[in-house]
């Protein structure tokens, strides 16, 4: 339980820990807090979902990629390739980060179609789930 209550401390900024008192604080605005790789993954396994906001991206990635999933090489190209306002010149750190986030956002969208489509028709003799 202790590595969850420092994830939730770390997740949500709390700088006193979990105390007894609780604040309320309102969210958007420009209050809101970007979700990185790390705390997608937190919050994944806490079991929270997240919504996801590159929806719009599934027919590129269909009219792409098919019902395939695409090499590392060539998904990597597709997320730089869709992304915009990134400069790896200005801020090569920032704009690693970005790539990596937006290609682990795309690829759990086309994951997601992919898996969900082939449990909607079945598998056949010898597939396996994992």
């Amino acid at each position: 339980m202790t590595l969850y209550k420092n994830q939730l401390i770390w997740l949500f900024g709390l700088e006193g820990g979990l105390g007894e008192r609780f604040r309320l604080e309102e969210f958007g605005h420009g209050k809101d807090r970007e979700l990185d790789f790390a705390t997608r993954y937190i919050l994944d396994e806490l079991g929270i979902e997240i919504a996801e906001p590159d929806a719009e991206y599934l027919d590129s990635l269909l009219d792409r990629f098919e019902t395939r999933f695409p090499t590392t090489r060539e998904f990597s190209a597709f997320a730089r390739e869709t992304i915009r306002g990134i400069s790896p010149l200005d801020a090569p750190d920032e704009a690693l980060v970005s790539w990596m986030t937006h290609e682990e956002a795309l690829f759990r969208r086309l994951e997601r179609h992919i898996v969900s489509e082939r449990l909607q028709s079945g598998f056949a003799a010898g597939d396996q789930v994992d």
